[in-house]
């Protein structure tokens, strides 16, 4: 390893990175970190490439996702040991890290736009590499900004479901979102999970239906809050009191202890 000074261009080697300040170039073949402009470049060796304090250091001048690093040496150094790269980014070279960075290894582009993206873990892009439409799913999230946790659980039930009946959904899915037109808030994101969930679930969705009729029974007050976990599985019912006074606070505690809405509220719990 030694120190030159000049602008090292990208080339075919090129980690899939901006142009930074420090570059790094292999002697001999070309630039792993290009520069923006001229300046220190830091001349490697193949036997530098073999420790994982190298790569430490090339990788702290620039900003690139596990899965797209991972893609990038196993296509220009797939005879570097696997333990190496997975101490430069921070892993512990245990079996199960060892053998997701494999994994990563072999993941398409559309993966890494994922991973990039929505913070997959690997076990989801595992189950995303094997969807039907990825290319329309991938833009439907992005244009409609879904948070990452609704988009991993989106591919899960997707997943789960028959070939047949995953692939009407996903067309169902790409029509509510091109049909719905905004007219106030943001995107409904949660809508598209409850999609699929009904496909998943059917039995669900005559669940919610049923609470949705027991809740009208109950006619609640409207500083009175009733909610039920959004997957009727997973989290915890909550009853919410909103109040200025004393007074209100009294008269929202009285109809919580009511007989009428100790009854519903076990119709709704027995339905969990």
């Amino acid at each position: 390893m030694h120190w030159e000074m000049g602008k090292a261009a990208a080339d075919s080697l090129s980690l899939p990175v901006e142009p930074a300040l420090i570059a790094y170039r292999l002697q001999d073949r070309g630039t792993i970190v290009p520069s923006a402009v001229e300046g220190p470049v830091c001349i490697l060796t193949e036997d530098d490439l073999k420790h994982a304090g190298t790569w430490q250091k090339l990788l702290s001048t620039c900003k690139i996702h596990p899965v797209a690093f991972a893609r990038y040496v196993n296509e220009h150094f797939p005879s570097i040991q696997d333990e190496v790269f997975c101490q430069a980014i921070g892993w512990k070279t245990d079996f199960q890290n060892l053998a997701d960075f494999r994994e990563m290894k072999t993941m398409d582009s559309l993966s890494v736009q994922m991973a990039e993206s929505f913070e997959l873990p690997v076990n989801a892009l595992r189950l995303w590499q094997r969807l039907e439409q990825r290319t329309e799913l991938i833009e439907m999230f992005r244009a409609r900004n879904l948070k990452r946790n609704l988009v991993r659980e989106i591919v899960q039930d997707l997943y789960d479901l028959e070939a047949e009946t995953r692939k009407e959904t996903i067309a169902e899915l790409l029509r509510y979102s091109a049909s719905w037109v905004a007219r106030s808030g943001t995107f409904p994101g949660e809508d598209l999970r409850d999609l699929v969930r009904r496909r998943r679930f059917p039995q669900s969705e005559v669940i919610r239906n049923r609470i949705r009729e027991i809740k009208k029974s109950m006619a609640l007050p409207g500083h009175l809050l009733l909610e039920i976990p959004p997957d009727l599985e997973n989290g915890m019912t909550e009853i919410r009191l909103q109040f200025r006074k004393i007074g209100d606070f009294e008269r929202l505690l009285a109809v919580t202890n009511s007989a009428v809405f100790q009854s519903r509220l076990k119709e709704i719990l027995d339905l969990l």
